[in-house]
């Protein structure tokens, strides 16, 4: 671990709270210009964990200087809301990006005469705190081709959507949010039963995530000091490749999606390599599905670290000792008792807390 005194110059937090089947992820950037950036706040209730998360921070430190909702489906979007409803956190929050209504449209329609609930509720929400609202983006939308440095150490680039993929969510915003429901997705392999073949569970067929909501996606890449993050939400595989036109390397990214099957290819698997992969899922729709954590350990070859946010069958089928050793996998899984796991970025080094025993 980092020892007591230690620099804070180069130190990057990445917060996994326990979101249900959905995202929360606070990025905490440490050192002269401290910035915290929360993306996402999956399901109602997740605001719980986030306030008592603040709560263990000094006074200084309490901030959201940004908060990011990629899109609008329920499960990354639910827990906004209570966050704007919690007297704790909503006076923290500074700037929020959410692509709404008025950025879809391309137009400046009253977000009063929408009716599409969460995201309609969540709309009114911000207008109602008088929160900055993609005020880095003169009010426009957040969308592919832009980059912005609130602080000297730090830079975000936007990857996805594009304004096609706006555009397209913008004549869908209705139908899209009556049929968010539990997906069903198969299973590659029975849980728990035995040896499974990496390379065979790699090579299950792959069928694209068509959702015009997931393809709304806000993809980010971070740079804190020599740290690189990928954020990449619900991001179809096909739309992240555009974004990432040739290898990336970075130090921590998210699974797509949860780990779906559908948003993540061989192709994109061979086009990032990332020392660790968070993984934000506890099983619904057999998130994460096994191909996904096999193509990327396939294409990684030296090996990689998966934390898990929970615990359960398709998450705990990886901690197999002879696959570990195989492909040089490390995995690490959120200690039941703490409502979130923490990744350190530290002098060239990765630090997990928060995790359960070994």
């Amino acid at each position: 671990m980092p020892s007591e005194g230690a620099t804070v110059e180069s130190v990057t937090e990445v917060v996994a709270f326990d979101a249900q089947d959905g995202d929360c992820i606070l990025i905490r950037c440490i050192g002269e210009e401290p910035f915290n950036i929360l993306i996402d706040a999956g399901r109602r209730g997740t605001e719980q964990a986030i306030e008592a998360y603040f709560k263990t921070l000094e006074p200084t430190e309490r901030s959201i200087d940004l908060f990011v909702v990629t899109h609008i489906d329920s499960d990354h979007l639910a827990g906004a809301i209570g966050v704007a409803e919690s007297a704790f956190l909503s006076p923290l929050v500074k700037e929020v990006w959410f692509n709404g209504p008025q950025h879809l449209y391309g137009s400046t329609t009253d977000v009063t005469e929408m009716s599409v609930a969460e995201a309609f509720r969540f709309c009114l929400a911000i207008r109602a705190k008088g929160w900055s609202w993609n005020g880095w983006f003169d009010e426009g939308a957040v969308q592919r081709g832009a980059s912005v440095s609130p602080v000297s150490s730090l830079s975000l680039d936007i990857l996805s959507p594009s304004q096609k993929q706006l555009l397209r969510l913008g004549k869908h915003w209705e139908r899209e949010l009556r049929r968010m429901k539990n997906r069903t997705v198969k299973q590659v392999v029975e849980m728990g039963q035995g040896e499974f073949d990496v390379a065979e569970l790699a090579n299950a067929p792959y069928c694209r995530d068509t959702s015009v909501v997931n393809a709304s996606s806000i993809v980010l890449l971070m740079r804190h000091g020599d740290h690189r993050i990928l954020m990449t939400a619900d991001c179809p595989a096909e739309l992240l490749l555009e974004g990432v036109p040739s290898p990336v390397e970075v130090d921590v990214c998210k699974f797509p999606h949860h780990g779906s099957g559908g948003n993540f290819s061989h192709e994109l698997a061979g086009r990032i390599k990332s020392k660790c992969w968070i993984v934000s899922a506890n099983g619904t729709n057999s998130h994460p599905e096994p191909a996904s954590i096999a193509r990327m350990l396939v294409a990684a070859q030296g090996g990689a670290m998966v934390l898990f946010n929970n615990s359960h069958a398709e998450a705990t089928l990886w901690k197999d000792p002879s696959v570990e050793r195989r492909h040089l996998l490390v995995t690490k899984y959120r200690d039941p008792q703490s409502p979130w796991l923490t990744l350190i970025l530290q002098d060239g080094e990765l630090y997990v807390r928060d995790a359960a025993p070994d």
